[in-house]
Parts: C-alpha cells; sequence; structure tokens
C-alpha cells in the first residue's frame, strides 16, 4: 500500500473514522504543506483545495474495501 493511502488511513482513524471527502481534502491540504515532499498535490477549486490524486486513492480504498461510503462522507 502507498504511503499516501496510509496517511489517509490514519487521518481517518484519529478523528474517529467519519469524514467527508471534502474535509478529507482540506486536512490532507494542510498536512502536505508541512511536508517536505509533500504526498499529494492540489489545485484550486470551488471549495478551497483539491487533489486528483486524493480523490482517486479514496475510491481505490473504497473499492478494495479499506474504506466505506455512506451519504458522500
Amino acid at each position: 500500500m502507498f504511503y499516501r493511502r496510509k496517511l489517509i488511513l490514519a487521518l481517518m482513524e484519529q478523528l474517529g473514522g467519519h469524514l467527508d471527502e471534502l474535509h478529507i481534502q482540506k486536512l490532507l491540504f494542510l498536512i502536505t504543506r508541512n511536508q517536505d515532499h509533500p504526498s499529494y498535490d492540489f489545485v484550486p477549486c470551488k471549495y478551497g483545495c483539491y487533489s486528483f490524486t486524493a480523490s482517486s486513492d479514496l475510491n481505490k480504498m473504497v473499492e478494495k474495501g479499506f474504506l466505506t461510503e455512506k451519504n458522500n462522507s
């Protein structure tokens, strides 16, 4: 498993396991701002920052059963 996917799992674990994708994106942006080699790249978006890679990782983790998706969260 990629380090960046482990980062998402650790973030979910620390915050109780229930986050929507928008909040995950924002928290990952804040985390990567403090990394020497950022795990994700972000682009400006209507609701703040957005990472296509993070979205892809989230979808792949749902597909493989590491995360579950309920009502867009």
